[in-house]
């Protein structure tokens, strides 16, 4: 297998040299570069991806847009926010996108992602806002995807009347079928009010709707919001509700997080406060408050005295999991106040919750004792000091915070812009393993701001002929224990990606990521067994080919190999390849997708995951293992011309009716099953097929 994937790797260095070839900016290009540090472990913010979506469908007026606006982007740096708007504040409103060749904080990339989200359009004669304006200049959008499996899982069959009376849990309670249904209204930028309706496969009817009302920019009022909505303030060691970025994204934006509030506008289940915010603006100060009464999944200990852990999957599919559902209530209360003094901001958080029931998580076995600092009680509070610096070359921004206990949490970055070719970054943190923050989330490893110490360094340079070389560092200490540790350890990340324009129609890009992490390993001495903790590596390569024949035209061939260190001497391996052809129609008369990836790994720890285009916001990416071949054909085909004209991405009122649908196939080699327990599927291979019908008007 070694021979073969360096036969195909050479291959796929030759191929772009012998072609004539455009370089393009496209929507797949973005999502595989904010998944570059996910993907081994599919951990890519879905929440993100569906904001950025809806911005890509709805792109920004930049012309009117505000630094909170410009704030979503990942890829922009606070001083780059500024500087886009002051170039319009000077100059008077931009005509085209060509004009961001002329601010000079702003890169080729960075122009070229700026083009996927943003759009010059005109600027409105400022007027007094009527209700009448409200509904003329609005738009409408309605959004209802199916998901019907060609095959049986072992959940959905036939089971006695007697044997559920034992085992209610030994079926699903619902069908087999996946439903969602959204609609959102938007009207000058000053309301937005959406609905989210939601049912997974084995629920039994609709199981999750969501709902939330978001208004903008009426005098000194900057933000409300009622129903479902997320709130982000400093570095989000306090609170961050929203959405954190890669660490290949803060090599740019060094991880921004104070989006302040903002509409939960997703299907995801968990994750939002639901309640009532506001932020008001008075001059240079801002003042933000929130509270929030939602209900959360939770398993309760076997005397009911408590909760043992929290569920954040959203499923109900079984008796089991939906004895589970809303059966814990949570309290949350808080604010942000906020001070802007030109190229200095500073801001103080604080955030309350209160849980109806104790969280009494368990650590009673020498398995469990790391979560010995988990959050235990029914009060958490937090407070942080938060501060920004803003110049033309270096940005600096920091929290630090304090949980009810006494523990403290401190994140700092720093951005240093050596010039337009060349950027280096880094960020410090040190996280107190008894630092609790219920809804914090920041910069790091763990999935909350607790027990890491660490140093991030990365750089970016564009000096190289034709060629963006991007690497970093990232170097982390665990003073307390965690999974499969039984004492202090340290992990190291690092990852160098060299993307080269060959010329105007083809790219390729070249990515190694590295990742050391100690755990546990076991065997046996002679005076018994010994446990020592040892470093499991993992070594991941990807080359990938992009070509852009004509503007019709698009094809894609991606490489992945992946080495894996089990234990002290066990390995696992594993190599993808795969094949993308996307052809778009003259005219916006619709567009098709082929992928084909061939995969061939030793086992499930030797995973290698594959993103492939799918449905409006449903993030396509899987994760293959064993033996086996991937298929699917996304096809989208605008009604409009048997409705109405159809609607330009620049968001005209006109109708647009879309119809999109994907069938994807997966068939496994040498196995006679997929998945096990109420998953199992018997037989060897899966086909879906995915129906989707958006509505503009």
């Amino acid at each position: 297998m070694t021979r073969t994937i360096i036969t195909i790797a050479f291959l796929l260095l030759l191929f772009p040299y012998s072609i004539q070839a455009q370089n393009a900016y496209t929507w797949e290009d973005f999502v595989e570069r904010m998944a570059v540090d996910d993907a081994d472990s599919e951990g890519l913010d879905n929440i993100l991806f569906e904001e950025l979506y809806e911005l890509y469908c709805n792109p920004l007026n930049l012309n009117t847009a505000t630094e909170g606006d410009l704030s979503q982007l990942p890829f922009l740096t606070t001083s780059q926010c500024r500087d886009i708007l002051l170039h319009i504040k000077t100059n008077g409103p931009m005509l085209s996108l060509g004009e961001l060749m002329t601010i000079e904080s702003l890169d080729a990339d960075t122009r070229g992602w700026l083009r996927l989200f943003c759009r010059a359009g005109e600027v409105k004669t400022e007027r007094k806002l009527t209700l009448k304006d409200l509904l003329r200049y609005s738009n409408h959008e309605l959004t209802a995807r199916t998901d019907v499996p060609f095959y049986r899982k072992a959940g959905y069959e036939d089971v006695p009347q007697s044997v559920l009376d034992k085992s209610p849990n030994k079926v699903y309670r619902g069908n087999n079928l996946y439903h969602s249904l959204r609609y959102r209204f938007a009207s000058m930028n000053h309301l937005d009010i959406g609905i989210q309706m939601e049912k997974d496969p084995g629920e039994r009817g609709v199981d999750y709707i969501s709902g939330y009302a978001l208004v903008n920019d009426i005098g000194a009022l900057r933000t409300a919001a009622i129903g479902n909505y997320r709130v982000s303030f400093g570095q989000g060691l306090v609170v961050n509700t929203g959405s954190s970025f890669g660490k290949l994204m803060t090599l740019n934006s060094l991880n921004r997080m104070d989006r302040g509030i903002h509409r939960h506008s997703s299907t995801s289940e968990t994750g939002y406060f639901t309640g009532a915010a506001a932020t008001i603006g008075i001059g240079r100060l801002q003042l933000s408050a929130f509270a929030s009464r939602r209900k959360q999944d939770g398993t309760f200990l076997k005397d009911s005295s408590g909760i043992s852990s929290v569920k954040t999957d959203g499923l109900h599919r079984t008796a089991l999991e939906h004895s589970k559902k809303g059966n814990i209530t949570v309290n949350d209360i808080g604010g942000n106040l906020h001070l802007n003094l030109n190229r200095f901001d500073f801001s103080f958080t604080a955030a309350h919750t209160h849980y109806s029931t104790p969280l009494l998580p368990k650590f009673d076995t020498p398995s469990s004792l790391y979560r010995y600092y988990n959050a235990r009680g029914t009060d958490f509070a937090a407070y942080s000091l938060a501060y920004s610096y803003t110049a033309p070359r270096i940005n600096l921004r920091g929290e630090t915070a304090m949980s009810h206990n006494g523990a403290l949490a401190t994140v700092n970055s720093a951005q240093w812009i050596i010039n337009e070719k060349h950027r280096l970054t880094g960020v410090y943190r040190n996280y107190s393993a008894r630092y609790i923050a219920i809804n914090g989330r920041s910069f790091g490893e763990n999935s909350r701001p607790q027990n890491e110490h660490g140093l991030f360094l990365g750089w970016t340079t564009t000096a190289l002929l034709s060629s963006t070389l991007e690497t970093y560092i990232d170097i982390v200490h665990y003073p307390w224990l965690k999974y499969q540790t039984s004492g202090s350890s340290y992990s190291i990340d690092g990852m160098v990606q060299l993307t080269r324009q060959l010329n105007k129609k083809a790219s390729l890009t070249a990515r190694y990521k590295f990742r050391s992490k100690q755990k546990d390993y076991k065997f046996e001495a002679e005076d018994g067994n010994l446990t020592l903790l040892l470093f499991h590596n993992s070594h991941n390569l990807r080359l990938q080919c992009q070509y852009n024949p004509t503007k019709q035209l698009s094809l894609r061939t991606t490489l992945t190999a992946t080495l894996k260190q089990l234990e002290s001497e066990t390995t696992a391996k594993g190599f993808l390849i795969s094949e993308n052809l996307r052809l778009t129609l003259p005219k916006e008369k619709g567009r098709a997708e082929l992928t084909f990836a061939y995969f061939n790994t030793d086992s499930y720890n030797s995973r290698i995951s594959l993103y492939e285009p799918s449905l409006l916001y449903t993030l396509g990416f899987h994760s293959f293992y064993n033996h086996g071949i991937r298929t699917s054909l996304l096809a989208s085909m605008p009604l409009s011309r048997f409705f109405g004209k159809a609607a330009s991405r620049s968001g005209t009122n006109t109708a647009n009716l879309t119809l999109n649908a994907k069938l994807a196939n997966t068939i496994y080699f040498g196995q006679q099953t997929i998945g096990t327990g109420l998953e199992l599927i018997p037989q060897n291979h899966r086909t879906d097929l995915q129906m989707q019908l958006r509505w503009k008007f």
